[in-house]
This record gives structure tokens, C-alpha cells and sequence, in this order.
């Protein structure tokens, strides 16, 4: 009933769409998408932006029939139709639980029907990249590729990109900023005739006529005239409108998650000259019509374009990595060998060596997969096999190297060694593969890759786009990164945790940078714990790259704690992915408090000269784990070992706790941190019976504890002892 309901709606908006001018129904609905753009509270649909590629399909594989209408009523009725197929796209959304059921029946497991149906899903909304990082995604992806260009169309890399950024900002700006000085200058007029007759209607049909006047020019989407290329070389990427109606081929097709035509040909013509409306595919679109005219051209240079956006990837995630993790190692291409092995036996395409992480990455610059996955579903899971699959195996082998070796000896191409340490210098390690597609995106979460029979636990898979976003979000901001990437590492490991894509656990981690932990309680008690559409969280990011005044979401952190991690990147600090993983993990109150603890020590003992410990009780904290602080500066006399021990073993004592941290800090004598360190201790540590030193500490703080409460509150001899001793005042510090 639903297949036929939507097939219905489908064939609605195709005869609707042949009604249409094409030259208007294209340019108002990219003027429509104008607005979108404009608005800093977007449609959360992002479907609603892919009517322009649908309308643009059907033009391509359907002849026009135009009714006769005056030129205002055929405006109207493109309206019409864009809103119509908008909420086709829509409809589809709301359909998505049954496309399992689309999947042909001879594909049996659940699993992998549940993997072709999310793939077919992500497949339309391909290319919502924001316009931040078109210009860098397209230049990883090409400036490799100038021999081939050269060979197989006649073109520079540099041309090419240069004539797609120029081609990016006239269909993102151009319009949008002749609809602002639209609207100011209607608000001007209205302004202006309020008070006179008819004056609001005057200022406001005049604004709508130059609206008009505005969506129907052609030039900001004349691909020629914006990017100089020849016109036979924007022809191979350029479709007609269609003189005959395409037959129809299979089932689904001119549906949503079909492969359209206009995927590998961007652009249309109109008149004799070529145009581009669709801003939204149009970077991935033409990388893959180049890469369908070059890498395919009858073969002659397929492994040379390969071989060159493998190599292009590696280049983009190396440099993505010395941005993230500034002053740490990044290398490509090492290579190792198993002991007692005379033949190399792997090779790692990028390792990022930093503090407390060992960071293996392997690229797949992917000939991306050009077929509907609904009508080829064994050919999609035979295409993830071979890459995301080979990328598991090959970080795995690594790691049974690592364990099955006493030192770490990685080597580059000319036999060189640039690693020779113990593998217990490593740190944690960390196994990736990044994708260059980023229709791939839905892999964020382990069942989805054990579906494909890839190793998973451990493994974070992850788009090149995504990996651009996380660039850009912790810019300058390394611990946090670090914290960041703990955690989804954790996440690798817990196989109910259920993501749409990437970026949903970022925008869980915004708000919750313990979430992991959160998921596994329910481990044993619900079958999957989801965390879909938390990407919402990062809305107010997207638009904060365009308005400055919008405030991109962070995980909170008081400012004094934020430059105290930067300073811990800048120090000699040997594992900064522990400390930063503590201080994230902490809750916003035990933030406040060892922000303040920190300011407050460093400023006493600048007055006083003297150190001492601070501490919060575990009753304090949501993990029942107490935190004890100790700073020692080059102005001031530190405590000694055996002084801040035995305090320690007090308060642990009082508070029956099976845990502490003990966060140390080390300054110079200009005020640089020179190194942190963490330090967990547990009851087991100390002797049986409490120390006399512990004992005193103990009854000094119940004293300073009882004296506070005697000043602030009205205190009976039968009130519970402020000491929290749980016996009444007069038989406890009352005596």
C-alpha cells in the first residue's frame, strides 16, 4: 500500500513538473534555496534542499509539455511544484522504516538488509557539505589529479578547481546577496510609504516584482561566464531537456534514493548555453563526472587516477591531523615487518604519534559506488568488503604485531627507521579509516561494520568530510580533541551504540562528554542504545561560520580550565590524553570546582609561600570518586610526601572512599606549567590502621567543618554533626 501510495505521489509531481517552464521552474526553485540559505534557523529537513536535483532529473529524462500562462501564473505554479516536491522528499522520509522492504527478497540476512536500506538512505542526502569546506574537500580530492586532467580532457587540476570555487560562491552568494539588498530596500520603500495610500501595497508589489525580476536572471548559474571553462569542456557534464520521454527501467526509479542521471552531469542547457542550479550536489557531482570520463575512459588511466586520490587522501588526512594535533608526529607510508620476517608485512598509509595515543589510519580514496544500492545490493556489499572490510584487516594486522612484539620498529619507503621503541610507549592505540565519499557516512557505528564482516571493535570509520568538520570545530583546541577522540574510540568498542552518522557523536559529546559510559549501564538491559540526530546539536556551528554573532555549541568548560589545557598541550606533559579525558569526563560541577581550586592555590601561595592540598569529598561527585589537587611552584614551600599522603589517606577514610584522583600540577619559577601528571590511589596503598598525621587531619577538618556551621546555622545539641560522623552533635564534636 505505501509503495504504491508514494509511487502515486511521484508520478503527481512528474506530469506537475512537465507543465512547467523549465527555465522558471529551475530558477525558482533555486531562488527558494536562496532563502534557506539566509535563514539562520534552517529547515531541519535537509531533504527539502534536493527538490532542485529532482525537478532537474526529471527535465533531463522527461519532455516538457508547458501549459500557456502569463508569466506571474507560471511563477506561481513553479512554486507550486517546488513546494510539492519537497514534500515528496518528505514523504519518502517518512517511509524510511519500509525501505528494508524494498531490498530484493534474495538478499536473506536482516542485517544486510538493514545496511543496503540505510546505505540507499544516505544516498540522498549526498553532499551536504557546507559551503566551509567545498573549496578544501574539492582541492584534497583533485590537486592530485593534473596529468590526468590533462590526459583525459585537456585541463589543469588548478583550472578546474579554480572554476568550481568561482562557480561555489556565485551559486551560494550571488543571489543571496541581491535578495538582501531586496529586502532592504523594500523595508526602505515601506518605510518610506506607510503613511500615504496605498503605500504598503505599492512598497511591497514593487519589492515583489524585483523579486521576480531577480530569481529569472541567469547569471549568477552561467557556468561558462563564471568559470571560464570551454564550452566543450562543461558539455561532457551537461545533460538537454528531453526530447523524448526515457523509458522506465526499473522499479523505483525517479524515487528519491534512484540514481539519477544528473549525479555525474551537474549541469543543463538551456538555450544553447550551460547552467548550474544545484549548489547542494553539484562539488560531488562533477568530481564524479571527472572521475567517470578520466578513471573510465576505456580503461587507459584508471590505476593512475586511483593511485593518485589514494595518495591526495593520505596528503589531506596527514595535513587534517598536524592541524588537529599541532607539534605531534605525523607520517605515511611506514612500513613493518613480523619478528623473524625478511619480507615487509605491512604498511600503514598515515600514523599520528602523540601524547598518550598511537593513532593508525588507512585512506580509501573510493571509485565511489555509482549505482542505486537498492537495485544492485550485492554489488554495494561486495564494495564495502573490499574497502572498509581490507581497511579493518590491515589496522588489525598492525595491532597483532604490536602485541606480539617487544619493540615497535616502523620504517619508510627507503628503509629508514623512524620508530624503535617499546610498544608500551605507544600509548592507546587507535585504528581509522577514513573515506573520501561522504555517502559512507553511516558506518559511524560498530554493528553497521560487523554487518559487512569487518573487524569493528576498535576501529572508527570515518569521512573525509566529517574529518574536516572535526578540523575545524577543535581548531586550536588539542585537549579537547584528544578528550573527543577517547571517547568515540570507547564508542568502537560498545556494538549498541546506534549513530546515523559521524557527527552524532559529536553532538552527543557536546552534552555529555561521558556518554560512552552513559550507554554501556544499559548494556545488558536494552538491545541498542541510540543516539540519532544528535548532530542537531552542531546546527548553531554550521551557521556560526557565516554569522559571527551566532555561538557555536562546545562541551562546557570554564574559561581558567580551557587555557590550563593548553597549556598542558605546550608542557612536557608525557600523557596528555589521559589529563585530558579526566578533565572532560569531569561533570560541570567538579569542573567549577578544580577551576577554582587551581586559581585559588596558585594564588595563595604567591601571598603566603606556602602549598597546600586541596581536596572535594566523593559525595561530591556523580562517579563517587574524590579528587585531590597539589600544586608545587618554584615561590613556595612544598608539602612534603609523607604530609599530603597521609591527608589523603584521612580524607578517604572519613569518606569511605575506594578511589581517589590526585591531580598534580608543576610550575616554573616564571609561572609556566611544566608538566601534570594523574595519580589514582586506593585504600590498598596505605597501611591498615589510619596514621596519627591522618587522624589529626581528619579531626581538623571536622573541627573547621563544624566551626563554619556554627556561624552559619543555629545548631542543637541533637542535630546530626556537621562532621557527617551520622551520631548527633553533643556525642560526637559537641562533647
Amino acid at each position: 500500500i505505501w509503495r504504491q501510495k508514494f509511487q502515486a505521489i511521484v508520478d503527481a509531481a512528474i506530469s506537475r513538473i512537465r507543465k512547467c517552464d523549465p527555465r522558471t521552474l529551475l530558477c525558482v526553485c533555486a531562488y527558494r534555496i536562496v532563502g534557506y540559505k539566509l535563514s539562520k534557523h534552517q529547515d531541519s529537513e535537509e531533504c527539502k534542499w534536493r527538490a532542485i536535483e529532482f525537478i532537474q532529473n526529471i527535465l533531463v529524462t522527461h519532455k516538457s509539455a508547458p501549459v500557456q500562462l502569463s508569466e506571474n501564473d507560471m511563477i506561481d505554479l513553479c512554486a507550486q511544484v517546488v513546494l510539492e516536491v519537497e514534500e515528496l522528499y518528505l514523504e519518502f522520509m517518512k517511509i524510511a522504516l519500509f525501505v528494508s522492504q524494498m531490498v530484493p527478497a534474495r538478499i536473506s540476512d536482516k542485517d544486510e538488509r538493514d545496511f543496503i536500506a540505510q546505505a540507499a538512505l544516505m544516498y540522498i542526502v549526498r553532499g551536504k557539505r557546507d559551503i566551509s569546506f567545498q573549496d578544501r574537500y574539492f582541492s584534497f580530492m583533485l590537486n592530485k589529479q593534473d596529468e590526468n586532467l590533462k590526459k583525459g580532457l585537456g585541463i589543469s587540476a588548478q583550472s578546474v578547481i579554480l572554476g568550481v570555487k568561482k562557480l561555489c560562491n556565485a551559486l551560494y552568494f550571488s543571489k543571496a546577496e541581491s535578495f538582501r539588498e531586496n529586502l532592504k530596500r523594500t523595508a526602505k520603500e515601506y518605510r518610506a510609504l506607510k503613511h500615504k495610500k496605498n503605500g504598503i501595497d505599492q512598497a511591497l508589489i514593487s519589492g515583489y516584482n524585483r523579486a521576480s525580476q531577480d530569481a529569472m536572471d541567469l547569471t549568477p548559474y552561467d557556468v561558462e561566464a563564471i568559470t571560464g571553462w570551454s564550452r566543450s569542456f562543461i558539455s561532457r557534464f551537461s545533460l538537454p531537456l528531453a526530447a523524448t520521454d526515457i523509458e522506465v527501467s526499473h522499479d523505483y526509479q525517479f524515487w528519491p534514493c534512484d540514481d539519477f542521471i544528473t549525479k555525474s552531469r551537474p549541469f543543463i542547457e538551456l538555450g544553447g548555453n550551460f547552467y548550474c542550479f544545484d549548489y547542494y550536489t553539484f562539488v560531488d557531482n562533477i568530481y564524479h563526472g571527472l572521475f567517470e570520463v578520466c578513471a573510465t575512459n576505456e580503461g587507459k588511466f584508471g590505476h593512475e587516477w586511483s593511485d593518485a586520490q589514494t595518495g591526495a587522501i593520505e596528503e589531506g588526512v596527514a595535513e587534517i591531523f598536524q592541524k588537529l594535533l599541532p607539534g605531534s608526529s605525523v607520517y605515511r607510508n611506514l612500513k613493518y615487518k613480523k619478528p623473524g620476517s625478511k619480507e615487509e608485512t605491512g604498511e600503514l598509509d598515515v600514523v599520528v604519534v602523540c601524547s598518550g595515543m598511537f593513532i593508525v589510519i588507512e585512506t580509501k580514496g573510493m571509485e565511489y559506488f555509482q549505482d542505486s544500492p537498492l537495485l544492485h545490493p550485492e554489488k554495494l556489499l561486495n564494495f564495502y568488503k573490499r574497502s572498509v572490510k581490507k581497511a579493518g584487516e590491515q589496522t588489525r594486522r598492525f595491532v597483532d604485531y604490536i602485541n606480539n612484539s617487544s619493540r615497535i620498529v616502523l620504517k619508510d619507503g627507503l628503509g629508514n627507521t623512524i620508530i624503535n621503541c617499546a610498544k608500551t610507549a605507544l600509548g592507546r592505540i587507535c585504528r581509522m579509516c577514513v573515506l573520501s565519499d561522504s555517502t559512507n557516512e553511516f558506518l559511524a557505528c560498530t554493528n553497521k561494520l560487523e554487518t559487512i564482516k569487518t573487524d569493528a571493535r576498535g576501529l572508527i570509520c570515518i569521512s573525509l568530510d566529517d574529518l574536516l568538520v572535526y578540523e575545524k570545530y577543535f581548531e586550536r583546541s588539542p585537549m579537547l580533541f584528544m578528550g573527543y577522540l577517547s571517547r568515540r574510540l570507547d564508542a568502537s568498542f560498545a556494538n549498541k551504540v546506534i549513530a546515523s552518522d559521524e557527527l552524532d557523536h559529536l553532538g552527543l559529546y557536546i552534552s555529555d562528554p561521558d556518554y560512552v559510559n552513559e550507554a554501556l549501564k544499559y548494556d545488558n538491559k536494552v538491545d541498542y542504545f541510540s543516539i540519532d540526530d544528535n548532530r542537531r546539536e552542531l546546527d548553531n556551528f554550521f551557521l556560526s561560520l557565516r554569522y559571527p554573532e551566532i555561538v557555536s555549541p562546545r562541551p562546557y568548560i570554564p574559561d581558567s580550565l580551557q587555557k590550563l589545557l593548553d597549556h598542558v598541550w605546550q608542557s612536557s606533559t608525557k600523557n596528555k590524553l589521559e589529563i585530558a579525558t579526566f578533565v572532560m569526563d569531569l561533570s560541570k560541577g567538579e569542573k567549577d570546582w578544580l577551576a577554582k581550586a587551581v586559581d585559588d592555590e596558585l594564588s595563595k601561595q604567591r601571598m603566603s609561600g606556602m602549598s597546600s592540598l586541596r581536596g572535594m569529598p566523593s559525595d561530591r561527585s556523580p562517579r563517587g570518586i574524590g579528587i585531590s589537587l597539589l600544586i608545587n611552584t618554584m615561590w613556595a614551600i612544598p608539602m612534603p610526601h609523607d604530609i599530603w599522603f597521609a591527608r589523603i589517606q584521612g580524607l578517604m577514610s572519613k569518606f569511605h572512599e575506594f578511589k581517589r584522583i590526585l591531580f598534580c600540577l608543576n610550575y616554573d619559577s616564571s609561572g609556566g606549567l611544566i608538566d601534570c601528571s594523574l595519580t589514582i590511589i586506593t585504600p590498598e596503598q596505605f597501611e591498615e590502621k589510619l596514621s596519627k598525621a591522618a587522624n589529626d587531619f581528619v579531626k581538623e577538618v571536622d573541627r573547621r567543618v563544624v566551626s563554619k556551621a556554627l556561624q552559619t546555622n543555629r545548631l542543637g545539641r541533637n542535630s546530626p554533626c556537621p562532621c557527617g560522623s551520622g551520631k548527633k552533635y553533643k556525642k560526637c564534636c559537641g562533647i
